[in-house]
C-alpha cells in the first residue's frame, strides 16, 4: 500500500463479527476506541502508509449508548487524524427512533452527519447522498456566513463536498475539505 501510495482506513472493532454484539464493554468507550485506533495508526505510518483516515466503527462491538458517547466524543478522535464517520441507516439509529426499517431513518442519518460535521469529520458514509450532501452544504454555508469568510454560495464549483462519484473522476484523490463517501448497504 505505501508503494501505491493508497488511502487507508482503519476501522475499530470490538471482537469477532459473529460475536461482537452479544455484550460489548467498554470503561471508556471514546478513550478506548481512540487509543485503539492512534496505535494502529503508529503501526501504519512505521510501514510507510502516511494517508491515514480513522473510523470509530460505529455499530461494531458497541452498544447504542457506546454509539451515542463516541458521537459525542468525535473531536478527540479528530484531533488525531481525519475521521471517516460511517452512522448512516445505522441499527442504533433505529433503536433511538423506533424505526426498524434501515431504509427508513434519514432523519437519524442526517442528525449523525451534522454531528459529525459539527466535530470537524473529514468524511461521511451515507446512503442518501443527495439528501446529506444538501444538509452539509448548508451547515457549510451557515458557518461561512456566521464566521464572515463569505455570503452562502450557490455555485455548484464552489462547493466543498465531492460524491463518490466526483472523487473517482478525479483519479480517486480525496480533496483537503469534507467529502461524502457513497457505500453499500449494510445492517449494523
Amino acid at each position: 500500500m505505501a508503494h501505491a501510495g493508497a488511502a487507508l482506513v482503519l476501522m475499530h472493532m470490538q471482537g469477532e463479527p459473529r460475536t461482537m454484539q452479544a455484550a460489548p464493554h467498554y470503561d471508556d468507550v471514546v478513550a478506548e476506541v481512540t487509543a485503539f485506533l492512534v496505535a494502529q495508526a503508529e503501526a501504519a505510518r512505521a510501514r510507510g502508509i502516511e494517508r491515514l483516515w480513522l473510523d470509530p466503527g460505529l455499530g461494531f462491538g458497541k452498544t447504542t449508548q457506546h454509539n451515542l458517547e463516541l458521537l459525542a466524543g468525535l473531536e478527540r478522535l479528530v484531533a488525531k487524524s481525519p475521521v471517516l464517520l460511517g452512522a448512516s441507516r445505522k441499527r442504533f439509529l433505529g433503536e433511538l427512533t423506533d424505526e426498524p426499517q434501515a431504509d427508513r431513518r434519514l432523519a437519524g442519518s442526517l442528525a449523525a452527519a451534522a454531528r459529525g460535521f459539527e466535530a470537524g469529520v473529514a468524511a461521511v458514509r451515507v446512503h442518501d447522498v443527495r439528501a446529506t450532501r444538501q444538509l452539509l452544504d448548508v451547515l457549510e454555508d451557515r458557518l461561512d456566513a456566521a464566521e464572515g469568510e463569505q455570503e452562502p454560495v450557490e455555485e455548484e464549483e464552489n462547493r466543498k463536498w465531492q460524491t463518490r462519484e466526483e472523487s473517482l473522476a478525479a483519479g480517486g484523490k480525496l480533496e483537503p475539505a469534507r467529502e461524502e463517501v457513497g457505500g453499500g448497504e449494510a445492517e449494523v
